[in-house]
């Protein structure tokens, strides 16, 4: 309803293109970073994350939500070999 990304305290205003929103999140030991509708915002948050909760949520208030499409990939160190 407010059209606003939130992410540990963070606020971005990010509204639906075509009623969608395109949501592309890196997370790290160090840092969550967040593009919203293909880079139209970018919203880079510092954190230190328990290594032994992998929880990743995603809430919508306001009205209904639907995830058409969730790709995860896990990517190993770069300095592992």
């Amino acid at each position: 309803r407010s059209n606003t990304l939130t992410c540990r305290g963070m606020k971005a205003p990010l509204k639906p293109v075509d009623g969608k929103i395109f949501l592309e999140l890196i997370v790290d030991r160090l840092s969550i970073e967040i593009f919203g509708n293909r880079g139209r915002i970018y919203m880079p948050i510092g954190v230190i994350l328990d290594p032994m909760n992998r929880k990743l949520g995603l809430i919508a208030r306001g009205g209904p939500a639907h995830i058409t499409l969730l790709e995860i990939y896990e990517l190993r160190s770069c300095w592992e070999r």
